[in-house]
């Protein structure tokens, strides 16, 4: 199951996403950028929601990732609160 198509799994990886965001590692800022680009390919809503008020704490990897699929205004939006 992928992570945008169940509650409790977006959930999960919230949490563990949001504690992680600060990381360093490039893969990791990476990972969480693709987790939510794949998400935001069927709930943009969702990943926009989660994605702006943590803009200015994402890397520019996290965010060039996450931002892809969303639409040009939510993607105006998560670039501008950088």
């Amino acid at each position: 199951m992928r992570c945008g198509e169940d509650k409790e799994t977006f959930e999960r990886f919230s949490r563990y996403a949001d504690a992680m965001l600060d990381d360093s590692e490039f893969f990791i800022r990476k990972a969480i950028g693709w987790v939510l680009r794949d998400t935001a390919k069927k709930r943009p809503d969702l990943v926009y929601r989660w994605l702006l008020p943590r803009s200015s704490r994402a890397s520019g990897v996290t965010i060039r990732e996450a931002v892809k699929p969303l639409s040009i205004p939510q993607r105006e939006a998560v670039l501008a609160a950088r």
